[in-house]
């Protein structure tokens, strides 16, 4: 089984968010993920950016009230396309302007605006058919298996962040298992744990923070579903630091790399921000590097990009 950022609102937008909620239709009543009272605490989450736009050689777009996702636009050509309906969201699959899937995954959501069902077309990422997904007391995400396979299923395990903050936990493992209760992979988390993020804000002064303002989805989560899509709980406070990946054959181990993740602000203020997320090796090479953009306008127009 295969299934892979949002600071923060102003606090006028939370207003007129909560003023268009009380006489929107039902078919408009899709219920976002609620901010966290740390991100709202938190002094950086001022020079925060509140929707990213660009992430490497994908485009995002976002429309309506709510400024929901509506688009995501790789660098192969392959376009997402999210249409909301009540409690309901519908992914089309195009390429070239053209439909692969119209009704490629199909989400269904509970009243915190979480997935609590979705039903994807069979590919090569994904056995077809439909998901559950179970949280915990915290709203974070346990456990999604396949309605008709149990057994094929995804187990994410959390830890007590090193504050001991009642909303403290991140995940620290996935866990994945076949049709046959057999286990496929493990994927391990590893988050900042202290000052880890750095960045100068329009006055000259250096900011820290490992809170995490615009998380993805983790690795595994999606890759069928969205990366992007806020729907499926906050899996940690912090910033992403490592990832592990172990393949099971029989009793055999083996480990992947392990990628540490440094976020390099390239530049601060204005409308749109640049960061540079770079991958490195276990001895500091880095192997790859990201570019990531976010704006305090959602509808920026990336021109020349």
């Amino acid at each position: 089984m295969k299934l892979l950022h949002n600071a923060p609102a102003i606090t006028k937008a939370i207003v007129l968010a909560a003023m268009m909620s009380a006489c929107q239709n039902e078919k408009d009543a899709v219920i976002s993920p609620a901010t966290s009272v740390e991100q709202e605490k938190d002094a950086n989450a001022k020079t925060a950016i509140t929707y990213l736009i660009k992430d490497g050689g994908t485009k995002l777009t976002y429309s309506g009230i709510r400024n929901q996702l509506v688009k995501e636009l790789d660098g192969a050509g392959w376009l997402k396309e999210y249409t909301y309906s009540g409690n309901n969201i519908t992914c089309a699959l195009k390429t070239n302007g053209i439909t692969v899937y119209k009704n490629f995954i199909t989400y269904t959501l509970n009243a915190k605006g979480q997935c609590v069902e979705s039903v994807h077309t069979a590919t090569d990422k994904v056995i077809g058919g439909t998901y559950i997904y179970v949280y915990n007391e915290l709203n974070q995400l346990t456990l999604v298996y396949h309605k008709s396979l149990p057994k094929l299923r995804q187990v994410f395990e959390y830890e007590q962040d090193a504050d001991n903050s009642l909303q403290g936990k991140s995940l620290s493992k996935i866990t994945f298992y076949d049709q046959y209760d057999k286990k496929e992979k493990e994927i391990i988390f590893k988050h900042a744990n202290g000052k880890f993020v750095a960045q100068s804000n329009s006055s000259g002064n250096d900011d820290e923070t490992s809170l995490e303002a615009n998380p993805l989805n983790p690795v595994g989560l999606a890759e069928a579903n969205s990366a992007y899509l806020p729907i499926f709980g906050k899996f940690s406070r912090y910033v992403l630091k490592q990832t592990v990946h172990k393949a099971f054959v029989g009793q055999i181990i083996y480990p992947y790399p392990v990628f540490n993740y440094n976020l390099s602000a390239k530049s601060l203020g204005g409308e749109i921000t640049t960061y540079d997320f770079i991958t490195k090796d276990d001895f500091g090479k880095i192997l790859s590097k990201v570019e990531r953009k976010y704006s305090t306008t959602p509808q920026a127009v990336m021109i020349g990009q």
